[in-house]
């Protein structure tokens, strides 16, 4: 005998549908790891950028140099920076030039190779522009055939090639120290606009909240002889570092009109703001708050001090008109009153950093 089974009663038969809960659920899910994927996918292609950039500025510096080797006489493939045609190189031309020509042209994608009759014609300077080029512009630096990236409108200025100096004053394991940072920038190169220093794991620095107005440093700035308000003296600004009322946030509000001059204590107040610059005074000036904002360190991990240039302020150039130099010192204990908060210790432990 054949029976038929009914399909809706036999256990093999039975189907059962998703519920509207568990449609929205996975629905949730899916948007939560396509975000995941999103933001991944958005660093990736940030640092392949990064990366693209880098590798067409080496190629770039090859064929410059090549260039550079071939050509009689001896020129890089760069444009001609008075983009106006007036004989001056000022903020006018396109990109500007705020230092006047310090040295630093846009690559001529389309140069033509110079030749001494004698020599073998080479006319290409580089088979194709990179696609990179559409995103930043190359230029040269002349002294030494150095090519570097930077947006395209940014002034022809050089970067910073800025150097810092870290020097504890007491190296003891587990002391109370004082931290002094050395900061020297050049002149007509790119001014310094973020400063952040890694603290070494283990350090004590900073982490007390003090009422504003407390010190807990100071700022020596120095301008070098090449400087253009009293060229051949080294002009001097000090200034406290003060606490805010909020913790590990500090400033400091040089008032660059009492510069002196370390030769003969000259007062130079045209320093920063009263400056004319093609005939245009830049800025209020002269008082300009810079910013300090400390990221405490653990046992295991990093730390880092991140100082903020207030060169949108005041007298903010795009290049430094002088070879600058800053002596910044943290106390160990906010003015210098040993037994109140403290701020910077070595480790306890004795490390290599």
């Amino acid at each position: 005998m054949i029976r038929c089974l009914n399909p809706r009663n036999h256990p093999v038969g039975r189907q059962r549908g998703f519920t509207l809960v568990e449609l929205l659920s996975v629905f949730a899910i899916i948007g939560v790891l396509a975000g995941v994927i999103a933001g991944s996918v958005q660093g990736l292609e940030a640092a392949g950028r990064s990366a693209q950039i880098q590798s067409d500025s080496r190629i770039l510096e090859i064929a410059s140099d090549r260039f550079f080797t071939e050509s009689f006489p001896q020129t890089y493939p760069v444009s001609n920076p008075d983009t106006n045609g007036d004989a001056v190189l000022d903020n006018l031309d396109s990109p500007p030039l705020p230092a006047g020509y310090v040295n630093v042209s846009l690559v001529d994608f389309n140069a033509r190779l110079p030749q001494h009759p004698t020599k073998q014609f080479v006319p290409d300077f580089i088979k194709g522009v990179p696609n990179s080029a559409a995103l930043v512009s190359y230029r040269v630096l002349t002294t030494n055939g150095d090519v570097f990236a930077a947006a395209a409108k940014a002034p022809l200025i050089p970067p910073s090639a800025s150097r810092l100096n870290v020097t504890v004053a007491d190296k003891s394991t587990g002391a109370a120290t004082a931290v002094t940072f050395g900061l020297t920038m050049r002149k007509n190169r790119a001014a310094v606009d973020t400063l952040v220093i890694q603290i070494p794991a283990g350090y004590i620095f900073g982490g007390p909240s003090l009422p504003a107005g407390v010190e807990v440093g100071q700022l020596d700035v120095f301008f070098d002889a090449d400087n253009p308000c009293k060229p051949g003296h080294i002009l001097k600004v000090s200034t406290p570092v003060l606490a805010t009322g909020r913790t590990d946030m500090w400033e400091i509000s040089p008032n660059y009109a009492t510069a002196t001059s370390e030769d003969n204590g000259d007062v130079v107040d045209t320093v920063k703001g009263a400056i004319q610059a093609d005939g245009v005074t830049r800025g209020l000036g002269p008082t300009i708050t810079h910013t300090i904002d400390v990221s405490a360190s653990i046992l295991e991990f990093p730390g880092s001090l991140t100082l903020r240039m207030g060169i949108s302020q005041g007298a903010g150039t795009p290049h430094n008109e002088s070879t600058e130099s800053w002596v910044l010192k943290i106390y160990s204990y906010s003015d210098r009153n040993t037994g109140s908060a403290l701020l910077i210790a070595n480790p306890k432990k004795a490390g290599v950093y």
